[in-house]
């Protein structure tokens, strides 16, 4: 009973998660909202996450963090890195969703580690302009591992640019 009662949980938060991203997603193409605000809505809605970021590339061909909502995340916001470089630079490399569940040893958290913010999961989204990254949507815990990040609460991301 108690899983049956979870999947029904789980399948709420997700319609809420798709009808919230899709309502955002068409106020911030009319300037009704800003990625600000679509972090801080898919904060509340995912809890389980302390913290949540977009990145986008810049036209010297850098991708560059517009927007990120979280303790100790001030820093952030304006850094800049480049394909390839760190976790996020992977995911933008690869053209995959990306899922880290323990980030502790690996040195590509250092980008993380150096500002302040000691991540022990992480995932990232890639955000598509036709074939190229146009961005990525990333986010993670603090304070605990996480068990796994499904993509699929994420749909329609991909359609932010």
């Amino acid at each position: 009973m108690e899983a049956f009662i979870n999947s029904q949980l789980d399948k709420h938060t997700e319609h809420e998660t798709n009808l919230f991203i899709h309502e955002t997603l068409e106020d911030i193409r009319i300037g009704k909202a800003t990625a600000a605000s679509f972090l801080e809505g898919l904060s509340n809605l995912h809890s389980d996450f302390d913290f949540i970021g977009l990145a986008v590339e810049k036209e010297d061909g850098n991708y560059c963090i517009e927007s990120i909502h979280g303790p100790n995340t001030k820093e952030f916001k304006g850094l800049s890195f480049l394909m390839g470089e760190g976790f996020l630079g992977h995911t933008i490399a690869t053209h995959r969703f990306q899922f880290w569940k323990d980030t502790g040893n690996d040195p590509r958290i250092n980008f993380f580690n150096r500002y302040g913010l000691y991540s022990k999961s992480l995932f990232c989204i890639p955000i598509f302009k036709e074939e190229h990254v146009a961005g990525i949507l990333f986010g993670g815990c603090t304070n605990r591992q996480m068990k796994s990040a499904e993509p699929k609460s994420f749909t329609g991301v991909s359609n932010i640019y």
